[in-house]
């Protein structure tokens, strides 16, 4: 299934770790903070515990 990922990020480490792995996933950055992609059930669940890890070490660091 494709999937267009959006967000805004105001803090530019966690903005550009968030990206990265984005681009890990074979997403494609079509614009600054949004990305394109196809992704399978599994990849997009490995990549949601990803995202939610990232976001919850920034928070909690905050």
């Amino acid at each position: 299934m494709r999937y267009l990922i959006i967000y805004d990020i105001t803090d530019d480490n966690l903005r550009l770790r968030v990206a990265e792995t984005l681009k890990d996933y074979g997403l494609s950055h079509i614009q600054y903070s949004a990305f394109l992609g196809s992704l399978k059930r599994n990849k997009l669940n490995s990549l949601i515990v990803d995202l939610r890890r990232l976001i919850g070490d920034a928070v909690e660091n905050v």
